[in-house]
């Protein structure tokens, strides 16, 4: 019973959050776009219920490691070794957090 107190919440704001990106395929022409969205919007509700009980430092780490992960793989995928990310990762999603 105590599980399903905790998680069924943040299981209903991640199949929320994945309705609304899902919604957004009727402002933007072609599906390329849509696996990436849903990504962005599941995955920090999934860390969330994977670090519930953990310490607040360690929540923070696990988004971090997270943001920084999904970043490497589905945004700038290319400038990894082996699926993990080099110096020139980092480089490359600072460029294009300058760009805009």
């Amino acid at each position: 019973m105590e599980l399903r107190r905790t998680v069924a919440p943040a299981v209903a704001l991640a199949a929320l959050s994945a309705a609304v990106a899902g919604g957004f395929t009727r402002l933007v022409t072609g599906g390329d776009w849509l696996a990436l969205v849903l990504g962005a919007a599941v995955l920090p509700h999934a860390i969330g219920i994977a670090t519930r009980r953990r310490s607040a430092l360690l929540q923070l780490g696990a988004w971090a490691a997270g943001l920084l992960a999904y970043l490497t793989w589905a945004v700038v995928p290319a400038s990894t070794r082996f699926g993990l990310p080099t110096g020139s990762t980092i480089h490359e999603i600072g460029r294009r957090l300058e760009a805009g």
